[in-house]
């Protein structure tokens, strides 16, 4: 004879048989489907409370409670035929039994049941009264209102005091202290510009603020706490990061400004060329000679009686037979001169074509911009 199939799932109703049900059995007979609703139900609470384990049961994940060796234990992950204490993910240690208990505590238990009065803090009824008049018994669980001065005993782990501004603080083991992920003095830039962001400041320069309003912004800026002050002007600034040592900017000091400037640089020049034209009209020079005084050469010849070229008998002063030189007369010159003209040539003037380009007023790389605000 079998047994029921048993399933872990909680049945929301049992079947009822009614008179006309024929009378079948099996797995499937109407006959066995209330019987087995039941067993179902049995099983489904069966590995959810604590039970003694059963390495034939299938125990569902973090719900099912069994005793096993003197411990009770809960379920961790699916398991099948697996001890507990064999393997941590499937079983944990739950709670203790009763004999762990009394073996732990011996008659300890037992012993502060028996007392009269086992809570001393409370051993009579005017301290229980004092206590329950007391405003804020548990300054501890004091989140029941705006905290409004930082409190020197711990109230919780994080608080928001409100005053003189909200600040968020946490305790760390002696004194409240500003929580690190609101600390005073750090630059937010936002995306958008608000005229007000709750907890900043806008870092402008044209801008006042009472030292007593800002308690810790003071205090890190290293300022007295009376009067009033002042940040640095960041509107259309950049930002250049403190040198701290490493030279390349070693003059700076925290939060000093700095005046524009470039590093010696050349342009490249583009020179679309260029020529002069000559113009010459032409030009001529007069010329001249001039007379050093009249005077002639004389010449004598004398008669030649016989002279063969002209025949017998004829007389010639010059003859071919004997000639005869001329007398010099006087040393003299001739003054030879040229005029002076202008050549009238002259140049073209043209204008060379070079440029250099320039832009703007400063220097700049590309940038962004954000408005900035400083923590307070």
């Amino acid at each position: 004879m079998a047994n029921l199939n048993e399933t872990d799932q909680w049945e929301t109703g049992i079947y009822q048989i009614e008179e006309d049900d024929p009378v079948l059995g099996g797995p499937s007979g109407i006959d066995n489907r209330p019987p087995r609703e039941l067993a179902n139900r049995t099983r489904y609470l069966r590995v959810r409370n604590v039970t003694p384990w059963d390495p034939t049961l299938s125990y569902p994940a973090n719900v099912a409670y069994v005793s096993y060796a003197g411990t009770t234990w809960r379920s961790m992950g699916d398991s099948l035929n697996v001890a507990p204490g064999s393997d941590p993910t499937k079983w944990t240690r739950w709670g203790h039994t009763a004999a762990e208990l009394n073996a732990a505590l011996s008659d300890s238990t037992a012993a502060h049941e028996a007392k009269v009065n086992p809570h001393p803090q409370y051993a009579t009824d005017a301290d229980l009264a004092a206590h329950f008049a007391d405003p804020d018994p548990h300054p501890m669980y004091a989140f029941r209102g705006p905290i409004v001065a930082v409190p020197n005993v711990n109230i919780g782990p994080v608080i928001t005091v409100q005053s003189p501004h909200i600040r968020q603080m946490v305790w760390n083991g002696t004194a409240y202290v500003r929580a690190p992920w609101h600390q005073p003095g750090m630059l937010l830039y936002s995306y958008d510009n608000p005229s007000s962001i709750p907890g900043y400041l806008p870092v402008r320069a044209d801008l006042s603020y009472e030292q007593a309003n800002y308690p810790d912004l003071v205090a890190r800026l290293g300022l007295s706490g009376a009067g009033t002050f002042s940040l640095v002007e960041l509107r259309g600034e950049f930002i250049r990061c403190l040198d701290n040592g490493r030279g390349v900017n070693a003059s700076r000091v925290l939060r000093s400004a700095e005046a524009g400037g470039n590093a010696a640089h050349t342009h490249g020049v583009t020179d679309p060329a260029h020529g002069h034209f000559v113009n010459d009209p032409g030009h001529v020079h007069g010329a001249w000679t001039d007379s050093q005084g009249a005077h002639n050469h004389g010449m004598q010849v004398p008669q030649n009686v016989a002279d063969s070229d002209r025949g017998t008998g004829q007389y010639s002063d010059f003859s071919i037979d004997s000639p005869r030189p001329i007398n010099y007369d006087g040393a003299h010159g001739h003054n030879v001169g040229i005029d002076s003209r202008k050549t009238g040539i002259w140049l073209n003037n043209s204008a060379t074509g070079i440029s250099i380009n320039s832009d703007g007023s400063e220097a700049r790389p590309r940038n962004v911009a954000f408005p900035a605000w400083i923590s307070y």
